[in-house]
């Protein structure tokens, strides 16, 4: 065979394979194209669905604010909803917590871990001075009274400009003993003799004193006078933390 005829033979078989390799290149750019279109779709649906779900982070109704951390966490965003509760220090996240401390993966229960004892430590303290106990039980009725006082105390904090765990446990303790309406009653006329914000140590110590004064006389109007001495003993305990400036409640995190 000459040679111009091999080189015409080389020629058409490369025409003939053209257009098949034509067709999977494009296939193939096509395939990507769709694969990546799919992905930031994805995205733009996660991102529109987590924005959906923003305003029931900050309902004042405690199921909706976890439902929106129980769908965060179905989106595989828990390590955002982990910090969310823990910088709110939100009591209705706790069953968020308590699962992904079970079951997740081993830097995401350590996560939850950490985030469940910021919202330990101001319950144990209103356990002992409830029960004695700082793993007692819960019935109902107080459980239904923590998660209240929980997030009256929280909102009334941030609102404050408390940054310690032992000023929220203090605004949390009085909301379990007299009601969020009488706390909230207290944190007003409180307000009226220390202004808020509080944004010193020296600040929120004075505002603390004198908001455990006026839940001290609260106390002493009561109707049962025959518990005041106890009431009494639960307030001075509390001076006594904020004596010994026991700001991060080390002694109820370490009994």
């Amino acid at each position: 065979m000459a040679e111009s005829e091999k080189t015409k033979d080389i020629w058409d078989k490369i025409a003939s394979i053209t257009p098949l390799l034509l067709g999977v290149a494009v296939t193939g750019v096509a395939v990507l194209f769709t694969q990546i279109y799919n992905y930031r779709q994805l995205q733009l649906n996660q991102i529109t669905a987590l924005a959906n779900l923003r305003p029931l982070l900050t309902s004042d109704k405690p199921a909706e604010r976890e439902f929106g951390y129980d769908s965060f966490v179905a989106l595989g965003y828990e390590n955002i909803a982990i910090r969310i509760i823990q910088l709110k220090k939100d009591e209705s996240g706790r069953s968020v917590l308590t699962e992904l401390k079970k079951s997740a993966p081993p830097q995401t229960q350590s996560q939850a871990t950490e985030a469940l004892k910021t919202l330990d430590q101001a319950r144990k303290l209103v356990h002992i001075f409830e029960f004695g106990n700082a793993t007692a039980d819960e019935d109902p009725a107080t459980l239904n009274a923590y998660n209240s006082g929980a997030l009256w105390s929280t909102t009334a904090a941030k609102e404050l400009g408390i940054s310690s765990k032992l000023g929220v446990a203090v605004l949390f303790d009085t909301a379990v003993q007299l009601g969020d309406g009488k706390a909230s009653q207290l944190q007003e006329a409180t307000s009226k003799v220390v202004s808020p914000p509080l944004n010193t140590r020296d600040k929120e110590k004075a505002w603390l004193n004198e908001y455990l004064n006026l839940r001290d006389t609260a106390n002493q109007r009561l109707p049962y006078p025959q518990f005041y001495p106890g009431w009494k003993r639960r307030t001075d305990k509390i001076r006594g933390l904020i004596r010994d400036g026991d700001w991060d409640l080390q002694t109820i995190a370490n009994p």
